[in-house]
């Protein structure tokens, strides 16, 4: 189970204790549209307001929940059935032209020849994969196999995932 998962059950569940909601019997398809309304209007603990990429992964758990209880024949009537969620746009990324690139690689050098040629690989690597940040700080020697021309990953939440590595590397 996922530390997300676990979190909105938690959000879930405390929701249904405010309204006095004790027995799963007594969830209703009304209570869980009531909870994705609060999710829309009710900062989270942090006091930001969910983003809806946020939201949508709260109902879809929500769904899968309930969907779950009916199956395992806790509720008498499917809460999510006929429940159709739509994915939030996806939001136009900050892509960096090649002149910005190459002023960054220019930006990148320092008196240091090594350093220099650290920070330079560091960013063809960032550029030339995609690989998150914190993808590119997990990696060590290990994940080079430079004779398949390929990097393991330790992506978000473990998930690993081999790379191709051009010969710019």
């Amino acid at each position: 189970v996922r530390t997300h998962s676990v979190t909105w059950l938690q959000r879930f569940l405390g929701f249904c204790q405010e309204r006095e909601v004790r027995n799963v019997n007594e969830l209703s398809a009304r209570l869980v549209a009531d909870f994705c309304q609060h999710l829309t209007w009710t900062p989270g603990p942090t006091g930001v307001m969910y983003s809806q990429n946020t939201i949508f992964q709260c109902q879809r758990f929500v769904r899968a929940f309930v969907a779950w209880l009916y199956a395992e024949e806790m509720l008498l009537e499917d809460l999510a059935k006929g429940w159709i969620l739509r994915r939030p746009p996806q939001v136009a990324r900050n892509i960096p032209t090649v002149e910005e690139v190459a002023r960054l690689m220019q930006a990148s050098s320092c008196r240091n020849r090594y350093t220099s040629y650290r920070n330079r690989a560091v960013l063809e690597l960032l550029y030339g994969t995609g690989i998150r940040r914190m993808e590119c700080h997990g990696l060590d020697l290990e994940s080079l196999d430079l004779e398949n021309s390929r990097l393991h990953v330790r992506g978000k939440f473990g998930k690993d995932r081999i790379l191709p590595v051009g010969g710019h590397l």
